[in-house]
């Protein structure tokens, strides 16, 4: 279960108004696309859990994408944390980057983290901790309360991190990132079906943060979840997609969140077309396999 209790205006972490890097790119060509598709599972990490810090970005694309690229060139299952990346360190990276005051977190977009990976790489997960404050009531509805845990989330990395570099792992370095229309569906379904997970930004509706699993494919309400006056972002990865999920006549995208396992369908969500295609915004990335495999230190 997740340790977080998130207020109504928590901020997911993912900037709509970030510039999105890299040209769009043509997908991988596939002659005939499956009715459905999906990466490799075993070299997807399990779901994290970002707390309630707004780092969203730094798990879909560097936790998320990054470890799935390197347990499938290496060949292993990405289930430990010394098998990871993590996406601790390098947020504080990018909070300092984007000039925030120490101890102090805010959203952000792929373009910086991008940049680091494919200059030094990140650590394991096992050498730079991604540490969680616990809630200390037993209220989940305390919206007072959870406004201080996210504070103390975001000092208690910056904390681990500002002052300190762990150890870089290589293995984590990347220099062909591709960028995908999200707009375009086939796109997405290309790249998924050449085994490659996408992680991209999108708007969420307001019943996403407590969306249970139950239902699937995921709906969802149609109220645009509102991060004060504007609307909220928050990244993921897409990892598969089935064109008549469940024989229920509509396509959903299988979809991994960073709430823990307990929010969701152990920590994903089938989401269906029409849903993701209202919330998305534009622009997916994905990291194709290098020619050759590369192994963790």
């Amino acid at each position: 279960m997740s340790l977080t209790a998130l207020p109504s205006d928590f901020d997911y972490g993912f900037d709509l108004s970030a510039e999105s890097p890299g040209d769009f790119s043509e997908p991988p060509v596939v002659a005939d696309l499956p009715p459905s598709a999906w990466v490799n599972l075993d070299f997807v990490p399990p779901p994290g859990d970002q707390g309630a810090c707004p780092s969203c970005c730094a798990w879909a694309s560097v936790y998320g994408l990054v470890s799935f690229k390197a347990a499938s060139e290496g060949d292993y299952m990405p289930n430990k944390p010394n098998l990871q990346a993590s996406p601790a360190y390098i947020y504080i990276q990018v909070m300092q980057a984007m000039s925030m005051a120490a101890g102090t977190c805010k959203g952000s977009g792929f373009k910086d983290y991008f940049n680091i990976l494919h200059a030094e790489g990140t650590p394991t997960l096992e050498a730079a901790p991604y540490t969680l404050v616990a809630k200390n009531t037993d209220n989940e509805n305390d919206a007072v309360d959870a406004v201080k845990l996210g504070s103390s989330q975001c000092q208690e990395i910056w904390k681990l991190y500002a002052g300190e570099t762990p150890a870089m792992n290589t293995a984590f370095k990347v220099n062909n990132m591709k960028k995908v229309n999200t707009r375009l569906l086939d796109n997405i379904k290309k790249v998924l079906a050449s085994g490659y997970p996408v992680a991209y930004g999108t708007r969420l509706y307001t019943d996403f943060k407590t969306y249970d699993g139950k239902n699937v494919p995921y709906i969802g309400n149609g109220e645009i979840w509102m991060n004060g006056d504007k609307p909220g972002g928050h990244c993921m990865m897409i990892l598969g997609y089935d064109d008549n999920y469940k024989n229920k006549g509509m396509g959903a995208f299988l979809i991994q969140n960073s709430l823990g396992t307990g929010w969701g369908e152990n920590g994903r969500v089938w989401m269906s077309y029409l849903t993701f295609e209202i919330l998305a915004q534009g622009s997916g990335h994905y990291f194709p396999q290098e020619v050759k495999p590369t192994k963790i230190n």
